[in-house]
């Protein structure tokens, strides 16, 4: 597992990985973030690749919010919009943890993509989430460029937000 590019969040509302290297068999991206503000206890993610914004990415989540589970479906989405982090109605300096896995992305096939969320707030009235989804990005093109930002009511990343991107080879 090599680091390809780190990006600091702080202060903006997207990342962009561009010119990402066709070189490795994997990717793998570890965000650590959570909003500047906000006004719910969760916000949220979006990821797109290739700056596709066609109704081409799907997913089935299963989530645990504070010991009560779900789970549902999206299809025909612009991107994936499912990974919650905190925002500043969170318990200060509590990021979430976002890892998601896109193994073969150089393939000229459909992507799969999986990503595990684990969010929590050490205050009594607020939800810890553990989500756990499978997606499917419908493109037979290999990704050259992942974005990154948050979804709800748009703030930016709080600082110390990151993000890093790994590149795996068999």
């Amino acid at each position: 597992m090599q680091p390809i590019f780190t990006r600091n969040l702080s202060g903006s509302n997207q990342a962009v990985f561009l010119n990402i290297p066709q070189t490795y068999t994997d990717l793998k991206l570890v965000v650590s973030a959570r909003a500047a503000s906000g006004t719910d206890t969760a916000q949220g993610i979006y990821m797109q690749f290739n700056s596709d914004g066609s109704a081409i990415y799907s997913g089935t989540t299963l989530r645990n919010a504070s010991n009560a589970a779900s789970a549902y479906r999206s299809n025909g989405s612009n991107a994936f919009l499912e990974f919650d982090i905190n925002s500043s109605n969170n318990t200060a300096n509590n990021y979430a943890s976002v890892e998601i896995y896109i193994p073969n992305y150089t393939s000229n096939s459909f992507k799969q993509v999986i990503a595990e969320t684990a969010k929590e707030d050490n205050s009594s009235n607020t939800l810890t989430y553990n989500i756990l989804r499978a997606n499917l990005f419908r493109s037979n093109a290999p990704i050259s460029i992942i974005t990154i930002g948050t979804n709800i009511s748009a703030p930016n990343f709080a600082t110390h937000s990151t993000a890093t991107l790994y590149g795996i080879s068999k």
